[in-house]
């Protein structure tokens, strides 16, 4: 059985957990987005950290240098061990408590509470996920945080449609090296045209286009939502779409209340996510409901095809037909760049480098929301 990143990142390096950061911009960019969620970087000063899936650590040293007292890092690939190991060796005068565990998620156990938990770009793509973040709540702290990444299939849907470019191109079963001869020239263009990248074309293709991806789910930030549980509000989302205009005085369930009230910003904000763009865009609730679900759809529809011998194209295209309608309806200002990858893999040519509208559309394929585990309010 294939184990979700681990497997793929052990055959195929650490650097696919790695990026290619300047520091002082690292360090400005977290500490931007820690305040959007709501956690001033100063309050891990004296914490303890628990971290699942850090890679390399090219994050985790933003918060190693805010001097925590404890952090412990499980991390399943012995490459990337090997490489975080030795970047934090080199910030051995901050004094912080800190083990590497080389154990897989679901096997890590401990009694330990913490006051942060931070698992990103770790739970979307596992088979279970939602079992998997339950796995990781159990271990923050009452007044802790929780801190994840999540990927929809509204945010990820442009890079759902370029999996689906390689899939037209070339089987999923090719090897690594045939799809990278194949597939690189035609995605180098698209990430030229995304700001902040921080790895190859290469990197990336073997990462978000070849990894198999067949079996595993996206996790969404509506289904973090559902699936956390009654102990936990939420803190803050990034990119921010959640607005709250109730007075906490007159809040029966404030932590009912936080679950539901983020749960519906959400589908109304939904759009936000579909491209890096065109921030912004308000939906009633059930449009954004209707996106998502078709969204989702594209996804399932594709790791079908990927995964499924004798599989057809015919639910992908069924699928492309609702999306484009849920689109139209929304008056989404991507629609003419989704028109025209969907008649490129609807038509007969083989040439994706002709497409003009396509390659400059990204969607914000991870965002971030942070949990925190209530410690007087009671969810009756």
């Amino acid at each position: 059985m294939n184990r979700a990143f681990t497997d793929f990142y052990s055959d195929h390096g650490a650097r696919l957990a790695s990026r290619n950061y300047n520091l002082d911009l690292l360090f400005q960019a977290r500490e931007a987005l820690f305040l959007s969620l709501g956690l001033p970087p100063s309050l891990l000063k004296g914490c303890k950290i628990l971290e699942f899936g850090p890679g390399t650590g090219h994050y985790s040293v933003f918060n190693f240098l805010q001097n925590p007292k404890n952090y412990i890092f499980v991390e399943g690939v012995e490459e990337a061990r090997s490489v975080l190991k030795r970047r934090l060796d080199k910030y051995k005068k901050h004094n912080v408590d800190w083990s590497i565990n080389d154990e897989l998620f679901e096997d890590f156990e401990t009694t330990e509470l913490y006051d942060l938990v931070i698992a990103e770009s770790c739970i979307p793509h596992q088979k279970n996920p939602d079992s998997i973040f339950r796995h990781f709540t159990k271990y923050v702290a009452p007044g802790g945080v929780i801190l994840i990444t999540t990927a929809s299939g509204v945010s990820y849907l442009s890079e759902t449609l370029r999996r689906l470019i390689r899939d037209k191109l070339i089987s999923p079963m090719e090897t690594a090296e045939n799809q990278l001869k194949l597939l690189t020239p035609v995605f180098s263009t698209h990430l030229d045209n995304l700001r902040g990248v921080s790895r190859t074309a290469e990197e990336w293709i073997l990462d978000a286009i070849i990894q198999p991806l067949g079996e595993v789910r996206l996790f969404s930030i509506a289904e973090a939502i559902e699936a956390v549980g009654r102990d936990f509000s939420v803190l803050g989302t990034a990119p921010d779409l959640i607005q709250d205009y109730a007075w906490y005085r007159t809040l029966r369930n404030p932590a009912e209340h936080s679950r539901k009230n983020s749960l519906s910003a959400y589908y109304k904000n939904v759009c936000s996510l579909l491209d890096v763009r065109y921030p912004g865009g308000y939906l009633d609730a059930d449009a954004g409901t209707r996106l998502e679900a078709s969204c989702n759809q594209l996804w399932n529809s594709m790791a079908t095809f990927e995964t499924e011998v004798g599989a057809t194209w015919d639910s992908v295209f069924e699928t492309l037909e609702s999306i484009e309608k849920n689109l139209i309806e929304i008056n989404s200002s991507s629609l003419s760049a989704f028109q025209e990858i969907v008649d490129w893999l609807c038509g007969e040519s083989y040439d994706a480098t002709k497409m003009k509208e396509f390659p400059h559309w990204w969607g914000v394929g991870q965002q971030h929301i942070a949990f925190y585990r209530n410690k007087h309010l009671i969810d009756s």
